[in-house]
């Protein structure tokens, strides 16, 4: 399998005592009022790798971007519910 875990002298750097913030910009549906989930990717989930809330949380919204953090080195994203939305982003 291909391990994807950030390692530093061979140790994955997760658990961190001061988080990682990551800020990024707002989603185009963000102002329809779905909730955002902050995610890192995990790639021992699922035995292939998966998204995973688990130590990232929302910290603020600002000037259109989104502040989260997370307590471990990885790859981020923002996972939103945008089934009830049609094509242009309407309700």
């Amino acid at each position: 399998m291909n391990n994807m875990n950030f390692l530093l002298d061979g140790m994955s750097v997760q658990n961190l005592t001061e988080p990682v913030y990551i800020m990024l910009k707002a989603p185009l549906y963000y102002y329809a009022g779905k909730k955002l989930l902050p995610v890192v990717w995990d790639d021992t989930l699922n035995k292939s790798g998966g998204w995973t809330s688990d130590g990232c949380y929302l910290r603020n919204v600002l000037n259109n971007l989104i502040i989260f953090h997370c307590n471990r080195l990885g790859y981020y994203g923002l996972l939103q519910d945008t089934s009830t939305l049609d094509y242009d982003g309407n309700r």
